[in-house]
């Protein structure tokens, strides 16, 4: 997920960087597409080549981002693969990739939705336990 600051990784396996600063962010650039980004070698990308992911620990030389677009067009954030080594998704793992990027979307938009129907849900129910109490028989 990606703020105006920070980026900050909600799930990850072999990574142990938990947040970096935007600026350092791939994912501001796989954000700005709305399909995958993919960077097969960092080090002889003009926009990674000195970054200081790429250049320092993690040494990321390998990167796919697809952005996590909700039905109303907001980008939430980017499914990213980051590696230490370059290499090339064939086109079943792009296919995989944008698989699970609609998954991601679809559990997200389906949180937000029942987070916002059990909100109606507690108002509509205060709404009757106080008019209850203003019934005369």
């Amino acid at each position: 997920m990606v703020d105006k600051d920070s980026q900050w990784f909600k799930s990850r396996v072999g990574l142990d960087v938990k947040e970096t600063p935007r600026d350092l962010s791939f994912c501001q650039y796989a954000l700005a597409n709305d399909r995958l980004m993919e960077v097969e070698d960092a080090k002889k990308d003009e926009r990674f080549k000195s970054n200081l992911l790429v250049i320092a620990d993690p040494h990321i030389r390998y990167y796919a981002g697809i952005p996590l677009i909700d039905p109303n067009g907001y980008a939430l954030g980017a499914l990213c693969v980051i590696d230490r080594i370059p290499r090339q998704l064939d086109e079943t793992q792009k296919h995989i990739l944008s698989l699970l990027r609609d998954e991601a979307v679809a559990l997200i938009v389906n949180r937000k939705e029942r987070e916002k129907y059990k909100e109606s849900e507690q108002k509509l129910k205060a709404f009757f336990d106080n008019s209850q109490s203003h019934v005369y028989a």
